[in-house]
């Protein structure tokens, strides 16, 4: 279920369109766009307009970001109010959480990478059951019709610019939204690789 307009919440948008198990904010959850502040834009992602509720560049990276954080907060089984949008538990406080109570030391890079394994592991069992670029996407009003009221008026989603962006910061291919061999390999993800390709789906 969406929990808010799309129209004034850019990154949301998005996050919605791309999200493995239909529009549900809890797959990304930007809360940091709620900020509109463009220093944090440019300091986290480069880009001053990622963190701007109606920005529109540096949205594909927000939302990749903020997809591999709550994918691995999931896979702690922790609460997200708390790890992620409080901003308790960032990639160094969770490899030195799992040396804790494992013993195994894992790098800043090595955890990151769960999180952005699991979402492309997703991302391979719903391209292995139809999903293509095209389903990448929200109701029609959200894309065509502008908001009417509000200090968002005027505003539509711009979803394909966003998409770009974001399939080539996943490392995806942009016409079919299908992870690259390359992606898949980075990742450790070889299994996944053959897969795809013992059903003629896998792209370069």
């Amino acid at each position: 279920m969406i929990q808010a307009d799309p129209r004034g919440l850019k990154g949301y948008g998005l996050g919605f369109a791309v999200s493995s198990r239909g529009a549900d904010h809890l797959r990304s959850e930007p809360f940091i766009e709620l900020s509109d502040d463009p220093e944090v834009g440019l300091r986290m992602f480069g880009e001053s307009e990622a963190t701007l509720r109606l920005g529109v560049r540096g949205k594909g990276r927000l939302v990749a970001y903020y997809e591999n954080l709550c994918a691995l907060v999931d896979s702690l089984g922790v609460c997200k109010n708390l790890a992620e949008n409080m901003d308790i538990l960032n990639y160094r406080r969770v490899a030195k959480l799992i040396e804790a109570v494992t013993g195994m030391a894992f790098s800043v890079g090595e955890v990151e990478a769960i999180g952005e394994r699991v979402v492309n592991l997703e991302r391979v069992y719903n391209v292995r059951e139809g999903v293509r670029r095209e389903h990448d996407t929200l109701p029609g009003r959200f894309l065509k019709e502008p908001l009417r009221v509000g200090a968002s008026v005027g505003h539509v989603v711009e979803l394909d610019l966003m998409l770009e962006e974001y399939y080539r910061v996943r490392g995806w291919d942009s016409r079919s939204g299908i992870p690259t061999v390359k992606k898949l390999e980075e990742l450790g993800l070889t299994d996944a690789v053959e897969d795809l390709r013992s059903r003629g789906l896998i792209l370069s």
